[in-house]
């Protein structure tokens, strides 16, 4: 049976240069929309982000209260406001930032109904989440048993090595979020 190695993906991350691989135009493509979807949101400007599993990336946010975490120390080492720590447990007060991002299929690699419970648990009532995932729906999987299921384990290479990771539907994560009360815009 097909399982998720924490250790084995912190040990991937912390050894890779980028955890956008430069070499790959798909990655680079989405990194890129990430970017400009992200500069547009005004509301990033002000308040505590949590990036969550950022692998150093600040997308661009001019603000100081970015807390970096992520399970690859290496990735954020270098950055103001760092912890290593996993997204499934996090080591935060209850409402403790305004704005949380977690983007590049970080989720992919937890148990999303327990990174959206703690997700719900740190964010302020009125904060904004941006999440994104790779889905089930991506038409890489048509041809595998996983293709449109709620949730299922995949092997991906990536950057020359496979490991496995948590495929979702839209329509399970957007079931979990619900669960926890919030909101999509």
């Amino acid at each position: 049976m097909k399982k998720v190695d924490q250790e084995e993906i912190r040990k991937f991350y912390d050894e890779i240069t980028d955890v956008w691989d430069p070499d790959d135009v798909w990655h680079q493509y989405s990194k890129h929309k990430i970017e400009y979807f992200i500069a547009r949101l005004k509301f990033l400007e002000n308040g505590r982000i949590l990036n969550a599993g950022s692998g150093g990336n600040e997308y661009n946010i001019c603000n100081d209260q970015i807390f970096h975490v992520d399970i690859a120390a290496e990735k954020i080492k270098h950055k103001k406001n760092n912890l290593v720590a996993n997204i499934e447990n996090l080591p935060f007060g209850d409402g403790s930032f305004s704005n949380i991002i977690c983007v590049g299929s970080v989720i992919n690699y937890c148990d999303a109904i327990r990174v959206i419970s703690e997700f719900s648990r740190v964010l302020e009532k009125s904060g904004h989440l941006i999440l994104e995932f790779e889905s089930s729906w991506g038409f890489e999987y048509t041809r595998h048993e996983s293709y449109k299921k709620s949730a299922f384990i995949e092997s991906i290479e990536y950057i020359n090595q496979n490991h496995n990771q948590w495929l979702f539907s839209p329509q399970y994560i957007r079931q979990i979020l619900a669960s926890y009360h919030i909101i999509l815009e």
